[in-house]
């Protein structure tokens, strides 16, 4: 089958709702390619284990859907689309269990990217946590590694910010798709990593920055890293949803302790009281971690001062809608998520079996338990079990 060919069948699958990277994987598995998916009867699509109705109705709804739109508003987005089987496709996400069977890219990512190192943190980072940031982004940038985070506000812009300032490389995972742009005070820092690295979604174009999206988006930048590197960050927060997922992949989980009075740490201490490799200095992070392959050139004298005078954190701008669309603004819960807490008990129960006493699915499920989870209504225990919180 051609390349643009594979690529309009894999969007079809992508711009379906409801069949998800979890459902594409469990297809994957069962047919050669999304040509063999697309042409399935619904009696073959029965066949594939754990498919569930919802996700055999969106494969069906999928073939008569036109994905020339989409190709096009990638196209004037300067958007490249990336199957999960072309030569440039992160490898190390292929070993994810619902790992995107179609990424969007600006940039370019190269095989040394595959050492990687994440580092995450909160948006309300105070002085000391972007400082930290910018230096071992900078150090680990320098030595050859690339930087991986999230394009947020606070420790992920100065994580991208200490490695673009060595002239090393960064690489970018969005909430959103490449439509909008999150934060917007982000813009042309987005446009500088994608100079020096890649900005990637798993999003299509027209997906609005939404809080749900960004655990989907913390799976990858653990999963695409070596380890990841908590700088600050609460308990409960997008950052220690990334280090959990590390953990879970059996990578590398390091950080950085701060004041033992300061909420912003919390997340870390409790990390380091967990097993995770308690960080001061760069050689913490680099007796955990193979070598890289390449080093980047030190920046001359020059360069150095335009570096610093280029580097200072930019003044936050308004947010562009009446809404703040931040994973950290109060949330009410929805319906949906009602339904899920009432599903859950003391009693542990797998995310499959929750899946299909709710009828729905997994990868959905999945991200809002992360979602519900993060605002104290949901426990995940070991094994992918959960509980509901409190009394």
């Amino acid at each position: 089958m051609k390349k643009l060919e594979r690529v309009e069948n894999l969007l079809r699958l992508a711009l379906s709702s409801g069949i998800g990277a979890t459902g594409v994987a469990k297809l994957l598995r069962q047919f050669d390619d999304s040509d063999a998916i697309l042409g399935a009867s619904e009696t073959q699509l029965q066949r594939v284990e754990d498919l569930r109705p919802q996700q055999i109705k969106a494969v069906l709804a999928a073939r008569d859907l036109d994905p020339r739109p989409e190709l096009d508003a990638a196209a004037r987005a300067n958007v490249r689309l990336l199957p999960y089987d072309a030569a440039e496709y992160p490898a190390a996400l292929l070993t994810l269990t619902d790992p995107p069977f179609l990424l969007y890219i600006k940039g370019k990512l190269l095989a040394t990217d595959g050492q990687a190192v994440g580092i995450v943190g909160t948006r309300a980072a105070t002085r000391y946590g972007r400082e930290q940031a910018d230096f071992f982004a900078a150090g680990l940038a320098r030595l050859g590694y690339t930087v991986v985070s999230g394009l947020a506000r606070g420790i992920d812009t100065a994580a991208h910010r200490g490695a673009l300032a060595v002239g090393g490389r960064t690489a970018a995972f969005v909430g959103c798709g490449f439509n909008f742009h999150y934060p917007p005070e982000n813009r042309d820092l987005a446009a500088e990593i994608a100079a020096h690295g890649a900005v990637l979604s798993e999003f299509t174009m027209n997906v609005a920055p939404d809080v749900r999206n960004f655990p989907r988006r913390n799976r990858l930048i653990a999963g695409m890293s070596l380890g990841t590197l908590v700088v600050e960050a609460p308990v409960k927060s997008g950052a220690m949803i990334t280090a959990r997922l590390a953990t879970e992949m059996g990578r590398e989980v390091f950080a950085i302790p701060g004041r033992i009075d300061s909420d912003e740490c919390s997340g870390c201490h409790q990390l380091i009281r967990d097993g995770a490799v308690l960080t001061r200095r760069l050689d913490d992070i680099l007796e955990e971690l193979p070598p890289p392959v390449a080093v980047v050139a030190e920046p001359d004298a020059a360069e150095r001062r335009e570096n610093r005078e280029n580097h200072a954190a930019p003044t936050p701008a308004p947010i562009e809608s009446d809404k703040d669309v931040s994973p950290t603004a109060p949330l009410t819960v929805s319906p949906a998520e009602k339904r899920i807490v009432a599903g859950l008990s003391k009693e542990p129960i797998h995310l499959d079996e929750l899946a299909e006493n709710l009828a729905m699915p997994v990868s959905e499920l999945a991200a809002s338990l992360l979602m519900l989870e993060l605002r104290g209504l949901v426990k995940q225990l070991p094994g992918k079990l959960f509980v509901r919180a409190g009394r």
